[in-house]
């Protein structure tokens, strides 16, 4: 799904050792070192998304696979994640979880393809902070 996109490279997760593919292979997720303040992104089984925002990624993603996460995601399982950001402060990763929330679908596409290359942090920075930023990714690309 993320082979290629404008962005080019490949998916930025890595295998996982059952072969399947893995945000958290190669990645700074489980490193209790860093803020544990994440943003992601969802796709759900009937091919729409979900964004959310918490402080295990690993465990929110099997929450919502058994059925006891959002009520959005509850009759839309299997989910997969596809996308992640760590940021030092809460007020930083639902700041990102909103503005992300205000794009359009192929906005929010256009992002977790270019996530696939680069950071999901770095490309979310693209964003301006405190604005619904809609008409500037429209404008831009």
């Amino acid at each position: 799904m993320f082979d290629e996109g404008p962005c080019g490279g490949g998916f930025a997760g890595g295998l996982s050792d059952d072969g399947q593919r893995s945000m958290f292979k190669n990645s700074s997720i489980a490193d209790p070192a860093m803020p544990r303040y994440f943003m992601y992104v969802l796709s759900c089984a009937d091919g729409t998304l979900y964004t959310g925002y918490t402080v295990d990624v690993e465990k929110r993603v099997a929450a919502h696979n058994a059925g006891k996460g959002a009520k959005y995601t509850r009759s839309r399982t299997p989910v997969e994640l596809i996308a992640c950001a760590r940021f030092e402060t809460k007020h930083e990763a639902m700041s990102a979880e909103y503005r992300f929330k205000c794009l359009t679908r192929p906005q929010k596409d256009r992002l977790v393809r270019c996530a696939a290359v680069d950071p999901f942090e770095e490309v979310l920075r693209t964003l301006m902070p405190g604005e619904c930023p809609g008409d500037e990714l429209a404008e831009n690309g």
